[in-house]
């Protein structure tokens, strides 16, 4: 559901494509070994077993490296909404007529939080409660710190009360969460860095600063 499949089938298409990956993973094994006839049969058993053991769970680690892309994403295209539902509801609007709006204005900037959004207005339209359609909202999108958020409004929406000031604190505190989230990304910039200089960049840099002094030792030691 957090990688953003919502179709019925969703779960039957995931388990179908596990055990046909399987059945290849098994065959692509079977086959391959007639044509290495020295190959043991515990090496093929091996082999095997291995096969489908990363055909089973492939599915899954593609699944899991989606679902927090998808999350991510919305996490940092929230507060964006968040700006534009204070600036509709203080314009006069509705809380569900805000929603609506916000949910066709951000369609640009997050195709998906926007899908998201006109999900919860359509619920709500069919008649399910606003509590229930935003709580909806959290456990399909996987935002749980809008939990606190999502009481207060739950809470504005039943007794009529304005929510201006509180969508604004809320709206500064995600950007502010934001923020940290990009700056803990930046400081991890030089961790990384450190394989790919080591791998790719250092060696190279060896030879050319050392490469021609030891040519010309071992030319020295030559003559000799």
């Amino acid at each position: 559901m957090h990688a953003g499949y919502e179709q019925k089938q969703a779960l039957t298409n995931f388990y179908a494509i596990k055990i046909i990956l399987v059945i290849i993973a098994l065959f692509g094994v079977l086959i391959s070994s007639k044509f290495l006839p020295e190959l043991s049969t515990q090496k093929i058993l091996f082999y095997t077993l291995l096969a489908m053991a990363i055909a089973t769970f492939l599915p899954n680690f593609i699944l899991q490296k989606k679902a927090k892309k998808r999350i991510r994403k919305l996490s940092n295209a929230f507060p964006d909404a968040l700006d534009l539902l204070v600036v509709t509801t203080e314009a006069g609007l509705g809380f569900l007529a805000a929603l609506n709006r916000v949910a066709n204005e951000i369609d640009a900037i997050s195709p998906e939080l926007s899908n998201e959004l006109q999900i919860v207005c359509r619920k709500v339209r069919l008649g399910v409660p606003m509590p229930i359609a935003l709580a909806q909202f959290i456990e399909r999108t996987g935002l749980l710190e809008l939990q606190g958020l999502v009481s207060i409004i739950s809470q504005s929406v039943k007794l009529g009360s304005s929510m201006g000031d509180t969508l604004r604190e809320y709206a500064i505190e995600f950007r502010d969460r934001r923020m940290q989230k990009a700056e803990e990304e930046a400081a991890k910039i030089g961790t990384k860095m450190i394989f790919p200089l080591v791998t790719c960049i250092w060696p190279g840099f060896f030879v050319v600063a050392v490469g021609p002094a030891i040519i010309a030792v071992l030319e020295v030691f030559g003559s000799k």
